[in-house]
């Protein structure tokens, strides 16, 4: 095929011929992405020419926001595949690899996923089992890709570590949404992380909902982090969570020990808190003010609807 051929609705070769045929793949190191068209006119970020192509398979990869995604549904990011989530049951089978790396491929409802058809709590009514405990944390990456994990279940009133993410060590979570959360646990109750131990990173989350933690050891109850330690770093995050429970609670993180907060935030109206280990508290009025969020990208990232909506991942 001669090089400049189109090849996948403006994929072409950049440098030299490449057979393309059933026992063929291209040699994608040498393709790029020309005059997009169809489907790929309307991607943000198709900038990188380089990408990358494995096995046999034809597999076209293109740069979406920052982001490597091949057509055939795996994520790429720095050349590490990441494991695509796509319900409840992919969420709690985090457990089963805790340094594993995991996007979500779409919004995710577990209002019915940790429930039975009676209605009543899996796990004899202990619902969703946080992923990381504090002898086996979790380790690895989890990236919500701007959308949402909605109707999480947890109730663990004798537990401590309590959220999506029980302990978290050494990580990288962003991109994510938790809605309508209602976990309850004793100390260290977040609706996203219960504990973030050492070093992790937590950007661009939110959640909406109730957190609840009785309380014991000195652990911390939050909207979106029961307890940040040792330098982890918060930053461009909100709750709006209905916050309760004893003896350290906060509207978005319940006690802090060294961690970093940049341009984060709480409703003190709805959380019923008015303070927190970290973040600024604001009015309602003032939580659906583009003005509020200072320095978060409301072009690529979020989205509000001036004095009618909280802010929402794009």
């Amino acid at each position: 095929m001669p090089a400049g051929t189109k090849i996948f609705s403006g994929l072409s070769v950049k440098d030299h011929p490449t057979i393309i045929d059933d026992k063929h793949s291209p040699d994608l190191a040498n393709c790029r992405i020309d005059s997009p068209i169809g489907a790929l006119s309307n991607m943000e970020g198709i900038e990188k020419y380089n990408s990358v192509g494995f096995g046999a398979a034809i597999v076209a990869i293109h740069q979406l926001n920052g982001h490597i995604f091949s057509l055939s549904g795996s994520k790429l990011y720095e050349g590490t595949p990441y494991t695509a989530i796509t319900d409840c049951a992919g969420l709690q089978a985090m457990q089963d690899n805790l340094a594993g790396k995991y996007y979500l491929a779409n919004d995710i409802d577990c209002t019915y996923c940790t429930q039975d058809p009676a209605g009543a709590l899996y796990n004899a009514g202990a619902g969703f089992e946080p992923v990381g405990t504090i002898a086996t944390p979790f380790t690895g990456v989890f990236d919500g890709n701007g959308y949402t994990i909605t109707g999480l279940k947890i109730n663990r009133p004798a537990t401590n570590y309590i959220g999506l993410f029980g302990v978290c060590r050494n990580v990288e979570i962003k991109n994510v949404g938790m809605i309508n959360v209602d976990t309850s646990g004793n100390d260290d109750v977040g609706s996203l992380v219960g504990l973030n131990r050492n070093d992790n990173t937590v950007t661009n989350c939110y959640a909406t909902g109730a957190v609840s933690g009785v309380g014991g050891i000195g652990g911390g109850t939050g909207g979106l982090v029961g307890r940040n330690y040792s330098s982890s770093i918060m930053t461009n995050c909100y709750s709006t969570c209905v916050v309760s429970g004893n003896p350290y609670i906060g509207g978005l993180v319940g006690r802090n020990n060294s961690g970093v907060y940049a341009d984060c935030f709480w409703d003190t109206e709805t959380s019923g808190q008015a303070t927190s280990a970290g973040g600024t508290g604001k009015t309602t009025a003032q939580m659906k003010q583009e003005a509020t969020f200072t320095n978060w990208d409301f072009t690529t990232i979020w989205a509000i609807v001036e004095d009618t909506s909280y802010p929402t991942l794009r």
